[in-house]
């Protein structure tokens, strides 16, 4: 692994992970126009190829920890995993729904923890949304297990 944040790429038994290239717009937009891949991210799905191009260049161009999955036996992108180094520090990912419960994801957010723990402290924390009429319902193992907390009230 070199050290150059354009050269930046990983890899295990599987798995190529490494930037974006302007060449990989179309696998890019098979992940992002898909409704049900993006439900739980915070944009709404690409309409087409050039909309996927400005994501790119929003999200992913020189962005020092944002990645494409790909598996070794093409380097074609079926996903990606990011780390975001602005303030909020999210760490996210999408995965072709074809290639979910294969522990894809699992194995390249490994990886990334293990560079980002050598670059950056890293902090996870935990979320609890509670849906329903039980609002004082708390997840009490992970409040217990770490000494620092915090609560975001305004949703």
């Amino acid at each position: 692994m070199k050290n150059e944040m354009s050269e930046l790429r990983f890899e295990t038994d599987r798995l190529l992970i490494r930037k974006f290239e302007e060449t990989d717009m179309e696998a890019l937009y098979l992940l992002l126009k898909d409704e049900e891949v993006n439900t739980f991210l915070p944009w709404f799905p690409v309409k087409n190829v050039e909309e996927t191009k400005e994501f790119y260049r929003k999200h992913f161009a020189g962005e020092k920890y944002s990645f494409a999955i790909c598996l070794k036996e093409d380097n074609y992108p079926i996903g990606y995993i990011k780390a975001e180094t602005n303030e909020n520090h999210d760490f996210g990912y999408a995965l072709r729904k074809e290639f979910w419960h294969r522990g894809i994801v699992t194995e390249a957010s490994k990886v990334l923890v293990e560079q980002l723990k050598k670059d950056i402290p890293v902090i996870f924390r935990v979320c609890q949304l509670n849906l329903d009429e039980y609002r004082d319902r708390v997840y009490k193992k992970s409040w217990n297990t770490y000494e620092n907390h915090f609560i975001e009230t305004v949703l």
